[in-house]
């Protein structure tokens, strides 16, 4: 669904592992300012380290598959930022991940779990 013009997209975070999900209206300016806000939103310090994928439906036939694209870097967040710029409305995975673990632009979990 396409949205209306001067209307932000609405952001629907699904935590993974939780049925935990919060709506917010799509105003942040870069990745750093989207994970600040995820962190405020579940009571997390602002450092801790988070995973986000941008899920979309993928049709091929009769099939809907779920692919999970990274939001690790500002390329990845320019690419979300353009698609929200014309969707109503896009869901986000919010994974959380042990407090020792690095986050990279690599991606090393498989967002599917």
């Amino acid at each position: 669904m396409y949205r209306q013009p001067n209307m932000p997209a609405t952001i629907t975070y699904k935590v993974d592992m939780s049925q935990r999900v919060f709506d917010r209206l799509f105003k942040e300016q870069s990745l750093d300012e989207m994970k600040s806000m995820v962190c405020r939103k579940l009571g997390l310090d602002l450092t801790a380290p988070i995973k986000l994928f941008q899920l979309r439906s993928d049709v091929r036939g009769d099939e809907w598959p779920i692919m999970s694209v990274d939001l690790e870097d500002d390329d990845d967040f320019e690419l979300f930022k353009n698609r929200a710029s014309r969707m109503a409305h896009i869901e986000v995975k919010v994974v959380i991940l042990p407090r020792d673990t690095q986050v990279s632009g690599d991606s090393a979990m498989d967002p599917s779990h």
